[in-house]
This record gives structure tokens, C-alpha cells and sequence, in this order.
């Protein structure tokens, strides 16, 4: 079975990135290939509102950007955690989505981390279904606040300046669905009571499309839709990534936390490809819900499919002239991705590569170069008990690979 489905074999083949006279300086280099260090993180607050319990609550975000960076502008990221939109189960410190922010930050983006309304257990008790469904839309029109937040802001008080026309949006999970229903839930759709009357209480439905910004791609991790009627008529590209043997949040169809009935990355992928949207879903055979994010088992194909997801990401932002070529993956692999003090490459190719080891922070701790056959770098500098990014490179050929590994001595 293709993992990668038809699409993406094209895709590593040839990707052509189309960069008018204009265009922003971010087209200049692959996002796979950026590797900024110096990430810094900042905590602001975007919105006061009402909480679910009545009370006033201010939501605050992490921004997250390199100052390597010297692009004029930047494109936006902007991301939401998981924890089934309960309080005690995740926010915006949780460690999957930091570290994906500070990945993303390395790339070149700025990186909006979001904390959302949630449901407390401990001050609320156990919620129904339908306080669930009320606090998951609260989420996506909290979503809308933090954007709007930022573009407000763009340039200024702290957040560096980005590109208005070019935003991503994504999150794990809770994060997931409520990405999804932002992009894809308007007034045109067939609506429940319930849920019809939950939208009400809320003030009814937010701009779709607005003339402030506009919403290039979403990311979709582990997520789904309740309806994917919802799906037709829609036109925003989504990269998506989920377990096929996910017991939470359902890759097919089923049950959210035992509570929700909700459509997974699968049945989404096959109705948006169906309907002529750009759709790229990475199935993990076997995965969970969590432990594709998390363990070193994933951690290869998990970095292939960000890789991937970034390139049809650029295609989105750059419209071209000129001629851009990504040519299929190198033979270059990590042999132990448990490195004690010795890292070992095999570069099955003919020709030496270029390679950068990065923390996930974006921070370059080693380079240098490999050459055909075997090759062993020495670790020893590097800081024991963390995880890094392998990345090599041709500039001649644009073969690119990146890899996950574990310093664990």
C-alpha cells in the first residue's frame, strides 16, 4: 500500500512552485530546506470573553519566530492544541504542539499558538454532548479572534510582519476539528437543531472569507468533521495526517471520545478529492491517536509527511514564472535512529551530500559533509537525551531528506 497515495508520488517527483515578479521572499527557498535557528517565544493575550461557565476569561496566544529571519514579511501559521476541549486535558504548552510551532518557527514562519475556550470537569462536571458541541464552536470563534488579533497587530506591537493573504491554520485533535469546521462549516450548510441553535447563542456564523485575510491551506492532525455534506462547494486545500487505528478521534467513522459521531481524515481526504480539492492525507498503519506524534517508531514517516505537507503548503503561496523543481527523495538513510554516541548514514547514491543536524528548536548543532557508501558522525558534543533532525542535501541535484533521531547515550 502507497501511503503516500498517487498524489504525493507526483509530488516528490516534480512540484512546480510558480514565483511571479513580486512575489513574497519566502518563494525563494523550499520551507523543507529552511533551517532558522535563534526561535524566540512570546505570550500576549488576543480576547476577552465569556467562558463556558459565565465568567470572563482572557485567551491568551504564544508567538512563536526566528530573528534569523530577514524576509520582509513572513508567512502565518497558526495553531491549536488538542485535549478533547477539556481543561485538564491539554493547552497550549502541551508538547506536541510546541514542538511542532518551534519546527514551524524554524522553517520561516511566524507561528501563532493558541490557547481556546475549554470545559472544565473540575469546576463544571462531567459535560453532555451537546456542551461539548457548544464549547467545540466556541473554539472555532475563538479561532477567528486570535486571527483577526493578529492581523490587527500585523507588523506591530511585538509581531513581526507576515503575510495576510497566505495564513495556515491546523491543530491536533480537538485542534484538528476545530481547524476543519473553520474552514468548511458556513450558513450555506444543512444544519441540525441543535447544532442550528448552538450557532445562534454564539452570535451566528463568522465571515467566511473576509477581506482582512485569507486562509491558504489547513493542517489537519488526527482530526474530523461531523458532517461531510459540509465538504461540497469548498475549495481550501488540507494536509492531513491520522492513525488508522485510532481509538479517539476516528480515521474512518465513529464515535469521538465515545461521545461525538464524527467522519476521520479518511472519509474527508476521499470527499475533498472527490469534489476537486487539493487533499493530502499521510496514513500511519497501525498508529493511535497520540502515539504517531510521539514515538520514535513514527518519528520517519512523520517527518517525510510534514515535508510533504510544507511542499504543497509553498505551491498554494507561490504562483509562478519561473521554473522550480523538487526531484524525488535521495537514497540517504539513518541506520539507528537510537544513537548511543555514533550516528551511522548509508548514502546509497553516487554523489556527496550536504548535511545540517538541527534540535528542534531549528538550532544547528552539526554539519558537514557525507559521501557514498557509510558514513559515521560522532556525537559527542551534543547535548544527551533529545531529539534531532538529520537533513541532507544536494544544491546541485535538490535532493533533500530530513530524518528524526534520539540521543539517548
Amino acid at each position: 500500500m502507497n501511503k503516500y497515495k498517487d498524489a504525493s508520488a507526483i509530488i516528490f517527483l516534480f512540484i512546480l512552485i510558480i514565483n511571479p515578479i513580486g512575489a513574497q521572499e519566502y518563494c525563494n527557498s523550499p520551507f523543507t530546506e529552511n533551517s532558522f535557528s535563534g526561535v524566540i517565544t512570546t505570550e500576549m493575550s488576543y480576547d476577552t470573553t465569556t467562558s463556558v461557565g459565565g465568567n470572563e476569561v482572557i485567551l491568551d496566544l504564544d508567538l512563536y519566530y526566528s530573528e534569523e529571519v530577514n524576509w520582509d514579511t513572513r508567512p502565518l501559521m497558526v495553531l491549536l492544541h488538542g485535549g478533547a476541549y477539556l481543561a485538564e486535558n491539554g493547552d497550549k504548552l502541551s508538547e506536541e504542539i510546541v514542538q511542532l510551532a518551534q519546527l514551524m518557527a524554524s522553517k520561516g514562519f511566524v507561528v501563532a499558538s493558541l490557547n481556546y475556550r475549554t470545559w472544565s470537569i473540575f469546576q463544571n462536571g462531567v459535560p453532555s454532548k451537546d456542551q461539548i458541541l457548544d464549547v467545540a464552536l466556541k473554539s472555532v470563534y475563538d479561532l477567528d479572534a486570535g486571527i483577526y488579533f493578529l492581523v490587527r497587530n500585523n507588523g506591530i506591537n511585538g509581531i513581526p510582519a507576515f503575510d495576510e493573504e497566505n495564513i495556515v491554520v491546523g491543530g491536533g485533535s480537538a485542534g484538528a476539528i476545530t481547524t476543519i469546521h473553520r474552514l468548511y462549516l458556513d450558513s450555506t450548510d444543512l444544519l441540525d437543531e441543535t447544532l442550528s441553535g448552538l450557532i445562534d447563542d454564539n452570535g451566528g456564523f463568522f465571515e467566511k472569507d473576509p477581506d482582512e485575510f485569507s486562509i491558504v491551506a489547513g493542517v489537519n492532525l488526527s482530526g474530523g468533521i461531523l458532517d461531510t455534506a459540509w465538504l461540497s462547494g469548498e475549495f481550501t486545500p488540507l494536509i492531513s495526517m491520522h492513525g488508522d487505528n485510532d481509538e479517539t478521534v476516528p480515521y474512518n467513522t465513529g464515535k469521538a471520545v465515545d461521545l461525538i459521531d464524527i467522519y476521520g481524515s479518511f472519509l474527508i481526504d476521499q470527499q475533498l478529492n472527490s469534489l476537486g480539492v487539493t487533499s493530502y492525507l499521510y496514513t500511519f498503519e497501525g498508529g493511535g491517536h497520540s502515539n504517531i506524534y510521539t514515538s520514535p517508531l513514527y518519528q520517519e514517516d512523520l517527518f517525510a509527511a510534514i515535508d510533504t505537507g510544507l511542499i504543497i503548503i509553498q505551491n498554494e503561496m507561490c504562483v509562478t514564472t519561473s521554473l522550480y523543481t523538487y526531484k524525488i527523495e535521495p537514497k540517504v538513510e539513518i541506520v539507528n535512529t537510537l544513537v548511543e554516541d555514533i550516528l551511522l548514514i548509508d548514502n546509497s547514491e553516487s554523489i556527496n551530500y550536504n548535511y545540517h543536524i538541527f534540535d528542534l528548536k531549528g538550532q544547528l548543532m552539526k554539519g558537514g559533509q557525507i559521501i557514498p557508501g557509510r558514513n559515521i558522525l560522532e556525537l559527542y558534543r551534543l547535548p544527551v537525551g533529545g531529539k534531532y533532525i538529520f537533513n541532507a542535501y544536494n544544491p546541485d541535484t535538490r535532493g533533500n531528506i530530513s530524518r528524526m533521531f534520539f540521543y539517548a547515550r
